[in-house]
């Protein structure tokens, strides 16, 4: 991966034009300016927008759904209690959660803006933080959160960050995301083993489904960072077998896709090979962004201890208990293919907190307040920050001489 770091766009609150090298006689290179020939359509800088609108309908009707099984289920659980209750937290438990909720922002940007490094692409705090805000915003509205890594390449190409540099900061970010909750969850079940045998049994299925699912999506993503040999020999028979029985009708454009992922992953691999503290540096933003998106829990419950008896909330419960249970809950909900996992989140939320909340109305009052600061909030959130980027990025576009 040839990269002159004095070349590469730096990504600030205003970003410049890139500057571009110069051409030589030895090694002639093409300049990335916004005036040159765009890269190949191959749909990376394009936001598919039935996907979002088909999964926000799915979030709304799955929400729903789960508020009428809840209130259905819980005989004294009454909605016009949770503004009341929430008010009733001490303020400090309810500034710390939001505070750890822009930290999760936070560092998913820097993990970008690190990998973004490794490759010359300088991304400054406020744009990493933006970006990462269009990433967490599609994501949470579309199935498996298909639909982020395609914004986020869309955006960052208005900045000027050709496809190839955005996709290979995507793939080596999402690679170590999916690495920190193996980690992380191999940590939890390792310490704590005897409480992962008495969880119900539907949990346990899904704890089980998500590691076998993100365990193998983390190999395969590995096999073709590191293996695309072995990725061609199994993949284009598997690719001709179904052009014969008429699933893959486009034999040749489906063998151009998987050559052009199998590119973008090798120049993933040569980032990961040539800058290893890169590396570290992206790991850590991504195991801190899990620490702060799972502490959140915790502030909520030292809230409803402040609001309710004993009988109701258990007081003996510490901070990594939470971080514990979160790390269990997020990857017992991973593998769904539901936007942001809905639903099933809150059941599972409230099956693994019901030795904490022992009253199930304090529970449900729980699961809400919890998804509602980790989750819906950030739906929120992030949704102005990307509207916003798009309305900055419209102005910006008027006012650039033709």
């Amino acid at each position: 991966l040839n990269i002159d770091n004095d070349a590469a766009p730096e990504i600030t609150d205003e970003p410049a034009a890139p500057e571009t090298a110069p051409e030589t006689a030895d090694e002639p290179a093409a300049p990335e300016t916004a005036d040159a020939a765009p890269p190949p359509d191959d749909g990376k800088g394009r936001i598919n927008w039935k996907l979002i609108i088909a999964g926000a309908v799915i979030l709304v009707l799955v929400f729903s759904i789960t508020l009428v099984v809840v209130r259905f289920t819980t005989e004294d659980f009454r909605f016009k209690d949770l503004p009341r209750i929430f008010a009733r937290f001490p303020f400090q438990y309810v500034i710390f959660a939001f505070l750890f909720l822009f930290g999760y922002i936070f560092c998913e940007g820097r993990a970008m803006a690190a990998a973004g490094r490794a490759i010359g692409v300088k991304i400054g705090p406020v744009r990493s933080t933006l970006y990462s805000s269009v990433e967490l915003f599609f994501s949470a509205l579309t199935p498996s959160a298909s639909g982020g890594q395609p914004a986020a390449a869309y955006y960052m190409a208005k900045d000027d960050i050709p496809l190839s540099k955005s996709s290979t900061i995507l793939l080596n970010n999402t690679t170590h995301y999916m690495i920190t909750l193996i980690v992380m969850s191999g940590i939890a079940m390792a310490a704590r083993f005897e409480y992962i045998l008495a969880l119900p049994a539907g949990v346990i299925w899904l704890l089980i489904i998500g590691v076998v699912t993100n365990g193998v999506g983390t190999a395969v993503c590995l096999a073709f960072i590191f293996a695309p040999g072995l990725v061609r020999r199994m993949l284009v028979p598997c690719y001709r077998f179904l052009n014969r029985i008429h699933v893959i009708r486009d034999l040749d454009g489906a063998l151009a896709k998987l050559e052009g992922s199998l590119e973008d992953y090798h120049e993933c691999q040569k980032l990961i090979r040539s800058d290893p503290i890169a590396q570290v540096k992206i790991f850590s933003w991504n195991f801190a962004q899990r620490v702060c998106s799972f502490t959140i829990a915790y502030f909520v419950y030292l809230g409803l201890c402040s609001c309710f008896s004993p009988d109701a909330v258990d007081p003996g419960f510490g901070y990594f208990e939470f971080l514990f249970v979160q790390t269990v809950s997020a990857m017992a909900v991973n593998a769904l293919p539901l936007p942001g996992a809905t639903g099933a989140a809150e059941g599972v939320f409230y099956m693994l907190y019901r030795h904490v909340y022992k009253n199930k109305t304090v529970g449900s009052y729980a699961m809400f307040f919890t998804r509602g600061i980790s989750f819906y909030s950030i739906i929120i959130i992030c949704g102005v920050a990307s509207a916003a980027f798009y309305v900055h990025i419209l102005k910006k576009g008027r006012q650039t001489p033709k």
